[in-house]
């Protein structure tokens, strides 16, 4: 289990550079989903991951039983100097409250709803005229999930985020374009280690309903670290 783990790490690493090096004028990359699975009053998650989003930091805490809150950065730059200038500069901050709901000792539920707001920048002189595209943004989120937990150690979360987008495009800083998209975000997260440390796996899709005039990423990659403290380990102790 260890060794597929470590295999599917680097895969997704491969992957997630291979697009990153590609990519050219993406307004919306969409987040890593935030899977915190809490169970009590006082519990704590933290994470932090690199992905098709750039860098995430995010966090959860249950402040009152079967309530939990989150807030999630996601952002950064990417640059390529082969054979022209291409740079990308994203930034995206979001809050959420949510309900979670233990179903059995391994098996959680959990329903979380927020809001953020985000910018995309991107620059590219590959052309005989440079372009310079930027994307501002609202999203509205829900996010239901199902966790399958085997003890301390492996977390398997299935979780379907629709997302609705409220987009504003500006091209060479004057054509200015908006737009309202409902995407819906199927994803798996898997996360295997330590009682208070896991690695982090994260795999899925960003479907638009319909048709958009901005370049997105359609796959939601991400390899990183899970941080969790327990209320119980802590009454334990």
């Amino acid at each position: 289990m260890k060794t597929l783990h470590i295999k599917l790490s680097k895969l997704l690493f491969l992957i997630m550079f291979t697009f990153l090096g590609s990519s050219c004028h993406l307004l919306y990359l969409p987040n890593q989903i935030n899977a915190p699975v809490l169970t009590e009053k006082g519990d704590f998650s933290g994470s932090i991951s690199t992905g098709l989003s750039n860098f995430n930091f995010q966090t959860a805490y249950s402040p009152a039983q079967n309530v939990g809150i989150m807030l999630n950065y996601a952002g950064g730059k990417t640059s390529s100097f082969e054979n022209s200038t291409k740079t990308n500069i994203y930034n995206f901050l979001e809050g959420g409250l949510g309900y979670y709901l233990p179903l059995t000792s391994n098996i959680l539920f959990d329903i979380y709803t927020g809001f953020g707001r985000g910018e995309a920048y991107t620059y590219d002189e590959s052309f005989d005229t440079p372009t310079s595209v930027n994307g501002k943004y609202s999203r509205l989120f829900i996010q239901p999930s199902i966790t399958i937990s085997s003890r301390d150690a492996f977390d398997a979360n299935f979780a379907v985020r629709p997302v609705l987008i409220f987009m504003n495009k500006t091209t060479n800083y004057n054509t200015i374009s908006h737009s309202t998209t409902l995407f819906f975000e199927p994803v798996i997260t898997l996360k295997y280690g330590w009682k208070y440390i896991k690695i982090i796996n994260q795999l899925g899709l960003s479907i638009p309903g319909t048709t958009i005039d901005y370049g997105m990423n359609p796959f939601i990659l991400s390899v990183g670290l899970n941080f969790q403290l327990k209320s119980k380990w802590r009454t334990r102790m």
